[in-house]
This record gives C-alpha cells, sequence and structure tokens, in this order.
C-alpha cells in the first residue's frame, strides 16, 4: 500500500452520519443504543510487486489489510465494491472501531508505505 490518503466518501456528506473529528465520523444511530462505531476511509494505491492486488482488479488482497485490522484493532466496515471495481489505480476501504483512539492511531498510516516482509521464517507488517 502506497500513496495511502483519507477517502471522503460520499456518505460522509449525508445527514447518516456526523462528523466527530478530522478524517472520522459516526454513523447516526439510534440513542438507546450501545454499541457507537466510529470510521474512517483510506484510498491507496496496491503494489502488485509486494502480492497485493493489481490495482485494476476490484477486490482488495486479504494482505497487508488483515495485519494493519490486528495491528490497529479495527475491523473493515465497507469494502467500497462500487469504487473499487471503477477505479483501476487505486483501491478503498473503510474501516470501523468503537474506540476512537483505535481510528486515530489507524490514520497514522496516512501518507507511509504499508507492506509485509519476510524476516527469516516470519512475515512482519512494516509502516515507512
Amino acid at each position: 500500500m502506497k500513496n495511502i490518503r483519507f477517502y471522503e466518501a460520499e456518505k460522509y456528506n449525508s445527514d447518516d452520519y456526523e462528523k466527530v473529528e478530522d478524517m472520522i465520523y459516526m454513523p447516526h444511530h439510534d440513542p438507546s443504543e450501545q454499541n457507537i462505531i466510529y470510521v474512517t476511509s483510506i484510498i491507496y494505491e496496491p503494489e502488485p510487486e509486494l502480492e497485493e492486488n493489481e490495482p485494476s482488479e476490484s477486490f482488495i488482497s486479504q494482505y497487508p489489510l488483515e495485519d494493519i485490522l490486528d495491528e490497529f484493532f479495527v475491523y473493515c466496515e465497507d469494502m467500497y465494491e462500487k469504487e473499487n471495481e471503477s477505479d483501476k489505480n487505486h483501491s478503498y476501504v473503510e474501516f470501523a472501531s468503537e474506540k476512537i483512539d483505535d481510528i486515530k492511531k489507524l490514520l497514522s498510516i496516512i501518507g507511509k508505505h504499508v507492506y509485509n516482509k519476510l524476516e527469516g521464517e516470519y512475515v512482519y507488517l512494516k509502516i515507512e
């Protein structure tokens, strides 16, 4: 993953979402609901040479995405199927967490290069 940027999805500019902080949104929910989630989205260029999906493919490869989820304690909320199918150069993904601090930490990957690297017999998530 390279050239990682915040993706301001159209849905964030609707009445269905409330901006909580810069690049962090909260879907509107029933006040009686206990589970509040925070979301953010990114757009990036996949790197097939590092075993990621081809940019023209509509799916997102499992790694390093899976390792990002584990590293930052977040999960995928939206895989932006329409955007991933129509944009042949970038991939899009929305992350969510019940803890805003996890989303803030995740946003630290913006502008960085994120990839998996084999060192000895283990694969490590690298964020540079």
